[in-house]
């Protein structure tokens, strides 16, 4: 029994090392961004005083944005004077203002509790996200944001506003938050029990019919369990020639992903980029997919900035993506079905359910404007143009199918085969 199943947790350890890697990833972020950013805190303490309730209303923190807005463009203009020598003096020092939220928005995210002698601030963490800024290529933590901005609350300099300072007693620490890391490693765990589970009882039923060799040769797999398929799908990159046409591939995505139509929702747009990832994914797999992907965003978030900063969520989709066209395109029969299915999967899972958490992260939606933003914008586009995008695919692939069959990137039974089911 305990032999059987390790012999074949060995013989399909690239699927267990798969699912491992799932876990540790579904942990890592559902921790990091759900849990840690909706229910944990920046904490720090300050004085007590009776008027601090003075300093954290929306009505003041609003008022206070504009001044010190105010005054920090005529600090720049005065800065500027300095250096072309026209007026003799020391520059002035502007006044910290977080980008990606406002003041006001602390009011909502924060408590208040207080102790015998001094008043704990208690501030949710997705108000100050920790962001790559690609300009210094530094990253800018969301704790020193959290304090710069309570500074500037507590100690404004600004004229016209009597602002009585308010000293932070204690340094900034967090409160309820779970080490990503941990909670990646322990599910991981939990996957890898699965998995072992699995083929326990798959192993005591001696159901050696489960997962065996169910190829037609090295060319064509009915399934993508098998142990062939993924060693063709990890040697791809072993060969100079398929270096040289996924390199063709890649940069005629990238060209595509230079264009996006508007599509009539919000800032959401359309491209043609899936098509030429789909038939990169058909011709070599979905480690091939999965590593485009990765690639593929990178390159065009530093080739075709959008003015947002970089975000490791977008990354996984695109990676997600081509896995998934992988799996459905990669060496086995193609039709309108799975050209559908895979659209279903990329358009509803991870465009609507991941790239609107992704979107509500980095702006700090609360949750019900998530839903907003995913049942009024995202999901009524994704699912209007589901089937146009699975029809054009569907006749891409069959296009492109018997050419890339006489270069013997395909085997030619799927370029004659391609069919409606």
């Amino acid at each position: 029994m305990l032999k059987k199943t390790l012999s074949a947790l060995y013989k399909y350890k690239f699927a267990v090392l798969l699912f491992i890697l799932l876990g540790f990833l579904l942990g890592f972020f559902i921790t990091e961004y759900i849990i840690n950013n909706n229910f944990s805190y920046y904490k720090f303490e300050v004085n007590k005083v009776d008027n601090l309730k003075d300093y954290i209303n929306e009505e003041y923190l609003e008022e206070l944005e504009l001044d010190i807005k105010a005054y920090n463009k005529e600090a720049k203009a005065y800065n500027i004077k300095v250096d072309n020598g026209e007026l003799e003096g020391e520059k002035l020092s502007t006044i910290y203002l977080p980008t990606g939220t406002s003041l006001k928005d602390i009011v909502k995210n924060s408590k208040i509790k207080e102790n015998d002698d001094s008043i704990t601030i208690l501030i949710k963490r997705n108000t100050f996200n920790t962001t790559f800024v690609t300009k210094s290529m530094t990253v800018s933590k969301g704790i020193t944001k959290c304090q710069k901005a309570m500074n500037s609350i507590f100690d404004s300099k600004v004229d016209g506003i009597e602002n009585e300072s308010i000293d932070i007693k204690s340094e900034f620490t967090t409160s309820g938050y779970i080490n990503p890391y941990i909670a990646g490693f322990i599910s991981s765990l939990t996957m890898l029990t699965i998995s072992v589970a699995v083929f326990s009882i798959v192993a005591s039923k001696s159901n050696d019919n489960f997962l065996k060799d169910i190829s037609d040769n090295e060319l064509i797999f009915k399934t993508p369990f098998h142990k062939k398929y993924w060693t063709g799908s990890t040697t791809c990159f072993k060969k100079v020639n398929n270096l040289a046409v996924m390199a063709i591939l890649f940069a005629l995505m990238m060209c595509c992903k230079a264009i996006s139509l508007p599509s009539g929702f919000g800032a959401l747009g359309l491209s043609l980029t899936y098509l030429f990832f789909s038939i990169i994914a058909c011709i070599y797999g979905p480690v091939a997919g999965l590593t485009i992907g990765l690639f593929s965003d990178i390159l065009g978030f530093i080739l075709f900035p959008d003015g947002q900063s970089f975000f490791l969520g977008y990354t996984i989709d695109a990676m997600l993506a081509g896995f998934t066209y992988g799996i459905f395109f990669y060496k086995t029969k193609i039709t309108f079905a799975k050209c559908l299915y895979a659209r279903l999967i990329v358009n509803l899972i991870i465009n609507v359910i991941l790239g609107s958490m992704w979107w509500s992260i980095i702006n700090s939606f609360t949750f019900d404007a998530y839903v907003t933003y995913t049942l009024v914008i995202s999901l009524p586009k994704n699912l209007i143009y589901l089937l146009p995008q699975a029809i054009l695919l569907f006749l891409v692939l069959k296009a492109v199918s018997r050419p890339m069959a006489s270069f013997n990137l395909v085997d030619e039974r799927i370029a004659k085969n391609i069919s409606i089911l």
